[in-house]
């Protein structure tokens, strides 16, 4: 049994002290959408600082797109 109200609204039937929590985190992804396409979205699992940006980013995900984009434009 789901119980849906408004946040921070207390509920109609229970305890008088129970409120509703709402909200509860966010999700960060990391993407690139080019010209000729786009990447797949990266969950980054929490912030992505400068020093992490280097390694799950640009080595994993961004230079091997700009590799493949480079090479299909060399071919148009």
């Amino acid at each position: 049994l789901k119980l849906r109200c408004r946040c921070r609204e207390r509920y109609s039937h229970g305890s008088p002290n129970t409120v509703a929590s709402c909200g509860g985190g966010s999700v960060m992804v990391w993407g690139c959408v080019s010209f000729t396409g786009k990447t797949k979205l990266v969950n980054t699992g929490g912030n992505l600082n400068a020093k992490r940006f280097p390694n799950e980013i640009l080595q994993r995900m961004a230079i091997p797109y700009i590799h493949s984009v480079s090479q299909i434009c060399a071919e148009l």
